[in-house]
């Protein structure tokens, strides 16, 4: 089987977060996309390119501090990402005030087998799995978790790469306190919609994933919203900060995925 490869465009964030970018076509235009994991859906900015498309629809979003937002709708002729084609394939357009970029969302990635590499710093398609393999916990408009342990409990994260930081629940540091080490509070913070919201941030040494060890800076929040829109199975939505450094297989339709990390041959 051939394996498809494009390269991801790292931009580097405070705290070892990133965003991950790569370029995806759509209607002969080749565009840059916000690699977003924890997004159901791709999005396009509003543009010279997507001004002049009509408008067929509307959606609804709501941020991580509560405030719900309503987006237009338009329909692309043909969207490409390496080998995955959608025709007459309807994305949200932010509004022109909004300076949200392209987001590349899971229902373009549903179904697929994709290895997420951020050590090359590539996405690969059809490769095969390299190691021990694990259940995919799907939710709702494809977003999906997987499970790990962070300091000998069995934790659920939600898999983010729209997500800089790494973020645990409130609720979660109040039962397992010596698990984590407070650093600051921080107040005038934004969510990925542009509203504010407070936190503060934590280090932890002792999160297990898929037998490897990490080690990071995690936000804490209140999770009442993720727990009511995704599910309440949550305690950690595992950031850019926590992912980098190593390689992530998911085959999606089989939901499983493995990993690997920066010094494997």
């Amino acid at each position: 089987m051939t394996v498809h490869r494009l390269p991801l465009k790292v931009i580097e964030g405070e705290l070892g977060s990133a965003q991950f970018h790569v370029s995806a076509d759509f209607d002969g235009h080749a565009e840059d996309f916000h690699l977003d994991t924890g997004a159901t859906y791709t999005s396009v900015a509003f543009s010279p390119v997507t001004a002049s498309y009509p408008v067929t629809g509307s959606t609804k979003r709501m941020s991580a501090s509560g405030r719900e937002k309503t987006e237009e709708k338009i329909t692309l002729r043909e969207f490409r990402l390496g080998p995955i084609a959608r025709t007459h394939f309807s994305v949200p357009r932010y509004s022109q005030e909004n300076n949200q970029s392209n987001r590349l969302g899971m229902n373009v990635l549903a179904g697929a087998h994709v290895c997420v590499d951020l050590v090359d710093w590539q996405l690969r398609f059809d490769e095969a799995f390299v190691g021990s393999h694990f259940p995919i916990h799907a939710y709702v408009g494809d977003t999906f978790a997987i499970d790990f342990r962070l300091s000998g409990q069995d934790v659920r994260g939600l898999w983010d790469t729209g997500a800089e930081l790494s973020v645990v629940d409130r609720d979660y540091i109040k039962k397992w306190p010596a698990a984590f080490r407070f650093i600051q509070k921080i107040d005038n913070g934004l969510d990925a919609t542009g509203e504010s919201v407070d936190f503060e941030l934590y280090q932890s040494d002792e999160i297990e994933i898929g037998g490897q060890v990490f080690s990071g800076t995690l936000m804490s929040m209140d999770f009442s919203m993720i727990h009511k829109k995704i599910s309440p199975d949550l305690q950690i939505i595992l950031g850019t900060n926590l992912l980098r450094g190593h390689i992530w297989y998911f085959d999606f339709l089989n939901r499983r995925w493995a990993s690997g990390h920066s010094d494997q041959p």
